[in-house]
């Protein structure tokens, strides 16, 4: 596979990974908490709710998992490109949730200056946390 192929292909993939992160996120949330389902679960469950949205992300990766050992098990089968992306998918916007609930939640996050940016917030953290106010 080219370089060419390959980010056609990924480009393809998150664009498809962005659609259901953006209409989930529509339909399981109330009013602009992005968490505020997690944070019901925490409640009920006694539980913190980056917990809840880590016991919901193991759900997508044993589906994962289980996919491909059917396929394994199974001659000829393959899964198809719509089951990758709907659980490798899931598996992705379950990593970029916490990410966000992590670093969100840092009492010296600051915002977003990186160059090609696209946050509403100045300035951005970066990798190397020069960003924050500490």
């Amino acid at each position: 596979m080219t370089p060419e192929q390959f980010d056609h292909l990924d480009e393809h993939f998150m664009r498809q990974v962005n659609l259901v992160l953006d209409g989930k996120g529509k339909h399981y949330t109330a009013g602009e908490d992005r968490y505020s389902n997690f944070r019901e679960a925490a409640e009920l469950g006694g539980t913190e709710p980056v917990d809840e949205m880590l016991a919901a992300m193991r759900k997508h990766v044993i589906g994962w998992f289980t996919m491909f050992r059917r396929a394994a098990s199974l001659d000829g089968y393959t899964p198809s490109s719509l089951k990758l992306v709907e659980h490798g998918g899931d598996i992705i916007n379950y990593i970029r949730l916490i990410y966000a609930w992590q670093v969100g939640e840092e009492p010296d996050y600051v915002g977003c200056n990186l160059p090609d940016c696209r946050c509403p917030e100045e300035p951005c953290i970066n990798e190397d946390r020069k960003n924050f106010s500490r």
